[in-house]
């Protein structure tokens, strides 16, 4: 509940997450002078580690980034939403290190979907994250389940973006019918949400995506 203390971690989330990319040193400095002498239940503990860990995740300091991940989810003062993004967290570090094998995000998502309460918008992250890496690593059979899991949890203005990327590995796999069908649904369900176009960020997103699939 965003009262008493929960306002003020509110307010200062919004104030590092605009900072902690070229300002990390400020951002540690004042999550740290919360954190020393809080309470036992406080929240800014796990917070001041999971800006620890984007930061670390910034730097290509990716041992460092999972273990502060790890940290949180080991953290019972650790509040739901600290603990959802610390499980993409440790998702994102595994996709975004080169030398990760698919171990590894296998990994990490199977932790996130055993972590209770984890918002869809997380996990619809997670999803996009994983399946991005195994794009890259050519797998796009793996990458076209990926991205069906993600379609469950996905806002609706995400889910024409979703199909293009699934048809694109089917276009990669060789499989032309499969590709065309994603491109259908993607069409058949973008049309009935673009008439009138949504006057909106997502609404311009959803048009492109139209388009694209057209």
């Amino acid at each position: 509940t965003r009262s008493g203390a929960f306002v003020d971690l509110h307010t200062l989330r919004n104030e590092m997450n605009n900072l902690y990319r070229g300002k990390p040193d400020r951002v540690i400095e004042t999550l740290t002078a919360k954190a020393t002498d809080a309470a036992p239940t406080s929240p800014y503990r796990a917070e001041l580690q999971y800006y620890r860990g984007l930061i670390q995740l910034s730097a290509k300091d990716y041992a460092g980034a999972q273990k502060s991940a790890a940290t949180i989810l080991g953290d019972a003062m650790a509040t739901t939403h600290q603990r959802g993004v610390a499980a993409v967290l440790a998702v994102r570090v595994a996709c975004g290190n080169p030398d990760s094998p698919p171990a590894d995000v296998e990994r990490t998502l199977a932790d996130l979907e055993q972590s209770p309460y984890v918002a869809n918008e997380r996990r619809t992250e997670a999803y996009d994250l994983a399946a991005d890496y195994f794009r890259r690593r050519n797998e796009h059979s793996v990458a076209i389940g990926l991205a069906h899991r993600q379609m469950k949890f996905a806002a609706g203005y995400q889910l024409g973006r979703i199909l293009n990327q699934i048809a694109a590995s089917h276009d990669a796999l060789k499989q032309p019918n499969d590709a065309l069908a994603a491109r259908r649904e993607a069409v058949e369900y973008l049309a009935s949400k673009l008439d009138p176009v949504p006057v909106s960020i997502f609404g311009m997103q959803m048009a492109t995506d139209y388009f694209d699939a057209l």
